[in-house]
């Protein structure tokens, strides 16, 4: 087998396979995909170093492009709805194992929102969705949101206005890698919803309103001499939390052995 090198100023030796598109990197033993995309090499790491599971992810990958291609052809002479665009990324996103349940969760809640917030898209020719249309959505869903009344409370919380930027940029997440899909696919030229002018929002720092030392001091005393039951516990927890910085499932989860007393600190 022959090994190739990326280029001169960094080298990088590939050890080729009996398989088309399937390297090995020589220093790391793990395999990578080369396969073309729009006419350029897409290289992509196939996170195995056993060549068994690397022929099987890249056969995988191979058959997913010659769909998409095939899905191309039909399309150039066609259309391609949003909900057509949409049911193909759900379907790569679902049979893909390197993307975790909890990703996919956020996927499939942004793709909610996003359908939620924009009415009849999914009916609508993914080349009819210009610059202009995802900037006039992605202004006016950020501003008709409702602003976070926590649970229990009777009124929303102070400077909340509109949707927060974290729930509007899972949606503009899901809008972005479903055209992402319409575009390898050869149904539109260029994604709109990465042009330079839609931003994802930017999210508020949170508020620290620490209390000084003192005051601190006073809140923990009169916890302990609050007279219930576990008053004293109580205040021998929250100084846990606040000196050691954990949160209260590590706090619990603690037991005597994580403690060294000689150098009075938390091992654990």
């Amino acid at each position: 087998m022959k090994s190739m090198t990326q280029n001169a100023s960094k080298p990088v030796a590939w050890e080729g396979t009996n398989v088309g598109g399937l390297l090995r990197h020589v220093k790391s033993g793990t395999y990578y995909s080369r396969i073309s995309v729009g006419g350029k090499l897409r290289w992509e790491s196939l996170r195995t170093k056993l060549k068994s599971v690397a022929e099987e992810r890249i056969r995988e990958k191979k058959a997913d492009r010659r769909k998409a291609r095939m899905s191309g052809a039909a399309l150039r002479s066609g259309k391609m709805t949003f909900r057509e665009a949409e049911k193909s990324f759900l379907e790569q996103l679902e049979k893909n194992p390197d993307i975790s349940e909890a990703t996919k969760i956020y996927r499939r809640k942004g793709l909610k929102k996003l359908n939620a917030t924009w009415s009849q898209l999914s009916e609508t020719d993914v080349r009819k969705l210009g610059v202009v249309a995802v900037r006039d959505w992605w202004t006016g869903m950020r501003a008709s949101g409702t602003p976070y009344v926590p649970p229990g409370a009777k009124s929303a919380i102070r400077n909340s206005t509109g949707m927060s930027a974290t729930t509007a940029n899972c949606a503009l997440e899901a809008l972005r890698q479903v055209l992402d899909v319409a575009v390898e696919s050869g149904a539109m030229a260029e994604n709109p919803a990465r042009h330079r002018l839609i931003k994802s929002a930017r999210r508020s720092p949170a508020r620290k309103d620490l209390p000084s030392s003192g005051k601190f001091s006073a809140m923990v005393a009169e916890l302990r001499a609050s007279g219930a039951a576990a008053a004293r516990p109580c205040g021998d927890m929250v100084e846990l939390l606040a000196f050691t910085g954990a949160r209260i499932k590590e706090a619990r989860a603690l037991v005597w052995d994580d403690v060294d007393f000689k150098r009075e600190i938390v091992t654990r």
